[in-house]
């Protein structure tokens, strides 16, 4: 069989390996033989998913020399720089070898780790992140041992920042074929000589992803201009030694064709300090802002202005304590002009985070019929929702909508729906820790997805979850609970059976607190339709072996999972 495989044409061979997702997988065939590994390296569509781990300062004087006898084309390599002291040989080995693969890189991360700021206050910083970084590196610059970065008693030198910054400006000029690149904790600290800028070229760098980086990286990529993607996070912006908001501003503005931008944690300085609205070239498809603060109203509605493209937008609206009483609701007009000045906008995530309206009647005329998917997230169900349903009412073709509250009360009124909701054109509704009678309120006459997940249980919750699936048998998948945090909602017997009585069309299950799982799975099997059935795995292993023979029997297939673990929670794609 392996002779049979071996003799097939190249061209066959790459597609077949073509199939193979998991990198190791494909480093475990290209050492099967000669031939395989010949296919592979020399292969565009494979090396693609290959990528090459560089950990400096490391043992480091062979690498270039297996570098050169190697056939493989990589595209994708991973430097990691460690707070470990390394030799000038090393360095130079390093060097040697970027400058033989640097041209062939299409898509370079760098985990750069370096001390940064030691002479800078805590009192300072304005995150607590921050201070935390800055603690850590204080406690590493008292046990560091003697190095090249050392004095003689351990302490460090002065001109550490220097050197450290010529070890990244000689690395990177190496790199100036990319076309997408992640920075994660590389910090400049001082400008760049316009001499060493010149020799930088990432004209063909297409997405760029930062995170806890400072504004001088900007100075070295001024000649990315043609970015399709920029993701901004955690930016490490809160010093005298950077340049701040103004470096990011001034680069942002000279994108040309720029359609994605994520901006994520940014309070000090604030965003949009100038208006630069008039100087904008791009229009952005998709836009995230999540815990930013925007100095000045005006700049920022201007900027929203500008975007009349956007598909996608996730914000995050919040108040801050500094604010004057007269600024408290300003959101209220950002929010307003993204609706009213977006006809191609399709999905809108809003949180709500601390952010009170008195009142919504800035949206009573506003009208988006072209936003088909809402997630919206609140502080307080009671207190939040009424946004909410304003929002429902406004965005007439809605087909996804997810509600998700941190807090939330079992209690007689209109919560998140109000009375006699009618949604259309909805096919998926997830409802997260919202009071169980507000599916009272709602009818969706061509629903395919619910999820449901009680923060509190509530009386009579089997009743009205029974009646919601009564008045919706086009269910097709099912979720009741949660993998994550702690629950005291169990489904009961009784629900179970209701599930049985009203969703003959049922595919997919998943629910996670069986009350009696055993009798509950063996009634469930009588849904002639579900295929999959998901469920904690410590409830799996309490099944018997009728139970599992039962399953069997009608071909349900299980999946357990274990509870508390991280799932995501409708992300979407990372550009």
């Amino acid at each position: 069989m392996m002779t049979q495989f071996v003799d097939l044409p190249p061209e066959i061979l790459e597609l077949l390996f073509d199939y193979l997702t998991d990198p190791k997988d494909i480093c475990n065939i290209s050492e099967a033989c000669k031939r395989f590994k010949e296919v592979i390296d020399t292969s565009d569509k494979l090396t693609k998913k290959l990528t090459l781990y560089v950990n400096y300062p490391s043992f480091l004087h062979n690498f270039k020399a297996v570098l050169k006898k190697s056939n493989r084309r990589y595209k994708n390599l991973s430097v990691t720089r460690s707070r470990l002291t390394g030799s000038e040989n090393q360095f130079t080995s390093l060097i040697n070898a970027f400058e033989l693969i640097g041209p062939k890189i299409r898509n370079l991360t760098i985990n750069w780790c370096q001390l940064r700021n030691l002479d800078i206050s805590t009192a300072n910083l304005v995150d607590i992140a921050a201070r935390r970084r800055l603690r850590a590196e204080l406690l590493f610059a008292q046990n560091v041992s003697v190095g090249r970065h050392q004095g003689a008693q351990g302490v460090i030198r002065e001109d550490i920042r220097d050197e450290l910054h010529k070890e990244f400006i000689a690395i990177i000029k190496y790199f100036n074929c990319l076309e997408t690149t992640i920075w994660n904790n590389v910090n400049i600290e001082k400008r760049t000589n316009p001499i060493d800028l010149a020799s930088f070229d990432f004209t063909s760098l297409k997405q760029l992803k930062m995170r806890h980086c400072d504004a001088y990286c900007f100075d070295i990529l001024s000649s990315a201009k043609q970015l399709n993607s920029l993701k901004i996070s955690e930016p490490f912006w809160s010093t005298n030694r950077s340049p701040g908001i103004d470096n990011f501003e001034t680069y942002l503005i000279s994108q040309e064709v720029l359609k994605t931008l994520s901006i994520k944690s940014i309070h000090y300085p604030r965003l949009f300090h100038s208006d630069r609205s008039e100087r904008i070239q791009f229009k952005l498809n998709y836009l995230v802002l999540k815990n930013v603060f925007f100095k000045e109203k005006l700049h920022a509605e201007n900027f929203f202005k500008t975007q009349k493209e956007l598909k996608f937008i996730d914000i995050q609206i919040q108040n801050e304590k500094s604010r004057n009483l007269e600024e408290l609701h300003w959101y209220n007009d950002i929010l307003k002009t993204v609706l009213k000045e977006n006809p191609m906008l399709r999905t809108l995530n809003l949180d709500k985070f601390k952010y009170k309206i008195p009142n919504c009647d800035f949206l009573r005329n506003i009208t988006n019929a072209n936003v088909q998917t809402l997630n919206f997230n609140v502080t307080n169900e009671e207190k939040d929702a009424e946004l909410f349903k304003v929002l429902v009412r406004s965005l007439p073709n809605l087909k996804n909508i997810t509600y998700k509250s941190e807090d939330s009360e079992d209690n007689d009124g209109d919560v998140c729906f109000d009375k006699g909701t009618i949604l259309d054109k909805v096919k998926a509704l997830i409802i997260i820790n919202a009071s169980v009678k507000s599916l009272i309120n709602v009818h969706a006459e061509n629903l395919h997805t619910f999820e449901y997940s009680p923060k509190l249980n509530g009386s009579f919750i089997d009743d009205y979850i029974g009646g919601f699936l009564h008045r919706h048998r086009t269910i097709k998948e099912l979720k009741i609970g949660n993998s994550t945090g702690r629950s005291y909602f169990f489904v009961s017997y009784n629900l179970c059976q209701l599930i049985v009585n009203f969703l003959n069309q049922l595919e997919s299950i998943t629910i996670y607190n069986f009350a009696e799982v055993n009798k509950s799975v063996k009634l469930l099997c009588n849904l002639r339709n579900l295929n999959t059935l998901t469920l904690s795995s410590l409830q799996y292993q309490q099944f018997t072996a009728k139970t599992k023979v039962e399953c069997e029997r009608m071909k349900l297939r299980l999946i357990p999972i274990e509870m508390n673990q991280p799932q995501d929670f409708h992300e979407y794609s990372d550009c």
